[in-house]
């Protein structure tokens, strides 16, 4: 999708049915899921604690960013709270990521 002066893909006539070429993605597909092994291997050389950290804060800013780009404002502190709270209860935090995103900014929209 040719994105022109938009800054997000929603004001595109063609959104929500845009079409794009697998072919031409799965280069730039392939590159991004080895940069994000080679971070991963890097934070696990810099211990739990810290790549909880960074995870968390990726979370968070995940969650209000995309809240904001659909219009929503969403408390940063109280989305704080609620995202360590559950990925402290989680055993293996990547496998419900996208839960605690969408728990959170229902939960939590101003």
């Amino acid at each position: 999708m040719n994105s022109g002066d938009r800054t997000h893909i929603w004001p595109s006539e063609a959104w929500p049915h845009w079409t794009y070429d697998l072919t031409a993605l799965a280069e730039p597909m392939a590159a991004l899921s080895h940069a994000q092994g080679l971070l991963m291997g890097r934070l696990i050389d810099l211990g739990l604690a810290l790549r909880d950290q960074t995870s968390l804060a990726a979370v968070n800013e995940d969650v209000v960013r995309t809240s904001e780009i659909e219009g929503e404002s969403l408390n940063v502190e109280s989305v704080r709270s609620s995202v360590t709270e559950q990925m402290q209860a989680l055993e293996k935090p990547p496998e419900r990521v996208k839960k605690i995103f969408q728990d959170t900014r229902v939960k939590y929209a101003a």
